[in-house]
């Protein structure tokens, strides 16, 4: 999915008089390598036993495939949002919480998923690459993505404002 990279301010709906927040990015990114292991291993669940006793682990599989299926994360004037797959485990943090934004490179065992860290909470569904939060109050939190670069232009841009 292509991402959305805009300059815009906060717009005004003509139709209600509101001032809206504008979208500066949006991207989706797939959880390629998990769904095909999880494809694997059903496959192969159902070739060794195909069992009542397998067909449980193969519905939690399917599961977890329909919650860590992709990650998107939305960088709108105000917040940064990110979910898994059709809406699971959402979260925000608020672009005025953000001190610094750069691009970091995790660990292969770091996992896919959500993790706690050493540097702090890690959201990522394939690759290694991250954008690193860091927070005001010290906290740390890694957006997985394959999109980095526009990330990062996203964050800075909707840091701009609230800089000055």
């Amino acid at each position: 999915m292509a991402a959305l990279v805009s300059s815009a301010a906060t717009q005004i709906n003509i139709k209600t008089g509101v001032m809206e927040n504008t979208t500066r990015y949006q991207h989706t990114q797939t959880a390629t390598a998990l769904l095909i292991c999880i494809a694997a291993a059903a496959v192969l669940c159902v070739l060794v036993s195909p069992s009542l006793f397998t067909l449980i682990p193969l519905g939690l599989l399917v599961i977890v495939a329909i919650l860590f299926c992709s990650l998107t994360i939305r960088v709108s004037d105000t917040d940064v949002y990110w979910h898994f797959g059709p809406g699971f485990w959402k979260k925000s943090v608020a672009v005025a919480d953000i001190r610094r934004v750069r691009i970091v490179k995790t660990r292969w065992y770091y996992g896919l998923g959500i993790r706690l860290v050493p540097s702090g909470w890690l959201y990522t569904v394939s690759g290694l690459t991250a954008v690193e939060l860091t927070l005001h109050d010290g906290g740390v939190i890694l957006l997985g993505s394959d999109d980095a670069d526009n990330l990062k232009t996203a964050l800075n841009s909707a840091l701009l404002p609230a800089s000055h």
